[in-house]
Formats: structure tokens, sequence, C-alpha cells
């Protein structure tokens, strides 16, 4: 009876190993995975800020000098910073035509789009684990909308 109850307990054993040889990386895989997505949201969320934010300068701006807000916009974009996400005015852009600068409609609204390139304009390759390998690929853009004052 003892020699059956160390074999069942060896059984038992090599049973967990083999489980948990299978399911530990799987699981391991899932949570860098789920790090990844939200580095993901993260930068969209500081991205929708810094849109806002440069479309609300320039919408201040354009309450002053509207010709000269029009004409050179890097000005305020180059106000516009988010730790290791937005760095450069660069990453701005003003959409073509009224789909950016809508001074036609009641009220007028200026349209800014910001864009992260992982490992460009100064960012950091992110994210970072990149168990999806996204990092060499991963481009994301953003918009905002302000009424111009």
């Amino acid at each position: 009876m003892i020699h059956t109850r160390q074999r069942s307990k060896r059984g038992q054993i090599s049973e967990f190993g083999a489980s948990l040889a299978v399911v530990l990386p799987i699981t391991i895989y899932c949570l860098f995975v789920a790090a990844e997505t939200a580095q993901l949201f993260m930068i969209n969320s500081a991205l929708n800020v810094c849109a806002a934010q440069a479309a609300r300068l320039l919408s201040i701006a354009y309450m002053a000098d509207p010709a000269g807000t029009m004409a050179n916009p890097e000005k305020y974009f180059a106000q516009v910073k988010f730790l290791n996400l937005v760095q450069s005015s660069k990453q701005f852009s003003i959409p073509a035509g009224t789909a950016g600068w809508n001074t036609d409609t009641t009220p007028p609204t200026v349209t800014v789009q910001v864009t992260f390139a992982s490992g460009q304009n100064g960012s950091p390759v992110l994210p970072n684990p990149d168990p999806l390998l996204l990092s060499p690929k991963l481009v994301m853009n953003t918009t905002a909308t302000t009424g111009l004052e």
C-alpha cells in the first residue's frame, strides 16, 4: 500500500510539472499582452490630450492674430510636449482644407492632428515589452477640434 501511494504522489508531481510547463508560459505571455495593450491606451490618451491642448492654443492665438496663427501654427505646436510621447512640433499637423481651419462655419473651428511613431521624433521605441511585435510599425494618430475664439 505504501508503494502505491509513493507512485501516485510521483505521478501527481510529474503531472503538475507538465501542466505548469504548458500553462505558465501562456499566462506570462497573456500578462505581457495586457501590459502592451495598457501602454497603447496610455499613448492614445496622451495623444488626445496633446491634440486638444494644441487646438486650444491655436484657438486662443487666433483671437489675437488670425493670419499669423494660420500661417505659423508650428510656434504653438512647439509649446505642447508629453514626456517620451510628444517631443517635437513635427508630430502635429492641421488637415488640409476645411477639415483643418474651418472659418466658414458657426462657430469657426480648428482641427489639429498629432502623430506618434515608435522610435521617431525623439520618442522611445514603444510599447516595451513588445510580445506582439508592434514597435517597428506602430503609428498612432488622433485629432481634436476646438472652436475659434
